[in-house]
């Protein structure tokens, strides 16, 4: 291997398969020595292709600077992985450029599915981009941020998949929830909060809101929950179901039909499922199921699951949570998206598996239970991202 200087035209190299180690010289790509070669055939390794073709210094310190630079790390802050967000809202990125000088002529190209939107000097370790317009399609996306340099643009952006919905609903039940009816046991406390069910022995809650109506397609459903504080084990666990009928105060009917306990007041009886094929709910299971109840769930475990139905038994999928009754805040995530569904607990992703799920969205009720085991089963915050595809 030699060190090429560009542009001379003579150059030192290392021979191999001279007879000694020698010098040899290389005048406008041609090989000139004195020294006898044991072999006709040189095997000669370059740094750089072309030997003898004279080049500008500057484009090779350019094209190593480019990759040096391309090199540095570059990481979003802003927004993070699979974000939602409300059509025509701002859209906010933010990513980190802890080894790169400010001021210096580097900036961020931002781009949505390949389609540029803004370039933004690198001033200081975080670059910002906000936009208002740039959140017009719906669906999944795709924002990259490409790293531009003095000596060139870098080839390779670093990507971040976001979710542009068409509409966002937020309940914190801080005040009076007024558009929320009250079914059974529950009961709205001024603290802020919906408590379904009292710490009681064969309780059955439920509350519904007649003026929300949520789309079908990819959905995200957050939910900050509180149960536990139970006696003889802790059961049976709360769920949130959605139910696509024309007309919302026919759920009154439904609520009065479903099950308590293990039905964990969403569940119909059997005879009845069939008369509601696409209700589809997000369920919190807290009860042991062991002994008698074993062959009811697919874990014994307290476990978050999507069931369809109105069947506490036909689970879409499910996901063990052994923490989840603690009586501590936990905050729940449910992403269905055209070919994968996740489940986030706390923030942590706990399961990501490719499957289609037929949301058909519609009218929800929140609802819980218990039975001769019990829990508290307390709401804090609902947050719905939906009409996302």
């Amino acid at each position: 291997m030699f060190r090429q200087r560009v542009g001379w035209s003579l150059l030192m190299v290392q021979c191999i398969g001279c007879v000694n180690d020698q010098n040899l010289t290389v005048v406008n790509g041609s090989i000139h020595t004195d020294w006898q070669i044991d072999s006709t055939e040189l095997d000669i390794e370059l740094d750089r292709p072309d030997v003898g073709i004279e080049a500008p210094q500057e484009n090779y310190d350019t094209l190593q600077n480019k990759q040096i630079w391309c090199g540095q790390p570059l990481d979003f802050i802003l927004p993070k992985m699979d974000t939602y967000y409300q059509q025509d809202h701002t859209l906010s990125a933010v990513v980190h450029t802890p080894t790169l000088p400010a001021n210096q002529g580097f900036g961020i190209i931002w781009e949505v599915d390949g389609r540029i939107l803004s370039e933004t000097p690198i001033d200081s370790a975080f670059t910002h981009f906000t936009s208002e317009h740039n959140t017009e399609k719906l669906g999944r996306q795709t924002i990259q941020a490409r790293l531009n340099t003095p000596d060139g643009t870098c080839e390779t952006p670093i990507p971040q998949s976001i979710s542009v919905c068409e509409a966002h609903f937020v309940e914190d039940f801080e005040d009076d929830a007024d558009n929320w009816i009250a079914v059974g046991d529950a009961v709205w406390d001024e603290s802020g909060w919906v408590e379904l069910t009292e710490n009681e022995q064969g309780r059955q809650g439920a509350l519904y809101n007649p003026n929300l109506w949520i789309e079908g397609g990819s959905v995200s459903i957050r939910m900050t929950i509180q149960t536990g504080d139970g006696v003889h084990g802790g059961a049976d666990g709360l769920a949130l179901s959605f139910v696509p009928i024309e007309n919302p105060h026919q759920l009154d009917t439904l609520l009065a039909h479903t099950l308590p306990g293990g039905g964990i007041g969403y569940a119909l009886p059997n005879e009845e499922q069939n008369q509601h094929p696409n209700i589809f709910t997000v369920e919190l299971d807290t009860f042991e199921n062991t002994g008698d109840y074993e062959h009811i769930d697919p874990t014994s475990a307290d476990h978050i699951a999507l069931t369809q139905g109105a069947d506490a038994g036909n689970h879409l999928l499910w996901q063990e949570t052994p923490t989840i009754a603690d009586f501590a805040l936990h905050d729940i995530r449910i992403d269905i998206e055209p070919q994968t569904v996740a489940i986030f607990l706390d923030g942590e992703q706990i399961l990501h598996q490719k499957k289609q799920i037929d949301f058909q969205g519609g009218y929800m009720f929140l609802s819980g239970s218990t039975g001769w085991v019990t829990n508290r089963h307390i709401i804090h915050d609902l947050e719905i991202y939906h009409g996302c595809q």
